[in-house]
């Protein structure tokens, strides 16, 4: 008789889960690695700005790949829901740091996740199965 065991894999979102945390794991990766460069080299603040929103657009992307190529369908609306996941922790994270709600400017960010995390997921879901050759 098999044992009914308890599996992370079989939760019901677990891919929205996985895809999310690998995701912010990314953005915070790329922010700290503009960080060090913003500190080592003299970097005006526009384009400090420039390498926020371009480490946001590649969390929001990379977790809407992975959410695609788990799911394998509709893409444009899990890159969404991957894209207004991250968001809301990116806001999370702004109202423990700054005690208090962050500015409106993060709209901003909401939208360049919802674009770059549907772009993902039709990215994720029309990629390429790997299979062994038979």
């Amino acid at each position: 008789m098999r044992r009914n065991r308890f599996r992370l894999q079989k939760l019901k979102h677990y891919n929205i889960f996985f895809s999310s945390v690998c995701g912010t794991a990314l953005t915070a990766a790329l922010i700290m690695l503009f960080a060090y460069a913003g500190s080592k080299a003299d970097i005006p603040a526009g384009l400090i700005s420039v390498m926020l929103s371009i480490s946001v657009s590649a969390g929001g992307f990379f977790s809407g790949y992975l959410y695609g190529k788990h799911k394998r369908h509709k893409g444009i609306l899990n890159g969404i829901m991957c894209g207004a996941v991250l968001y809301g922790v990116i806001f999370l994270f702004g109202i423990i740091w700054l005690r208090g709600f962050p500015p409106l400017r993060l709209i901003r960010y909401f939208i360049m996740l919802c674009i770059s995390g549907a772009a993902g997921g039709v990215t994720g879901v029309n990629s390429k199965i790997k299979r062994p050759p038979f």
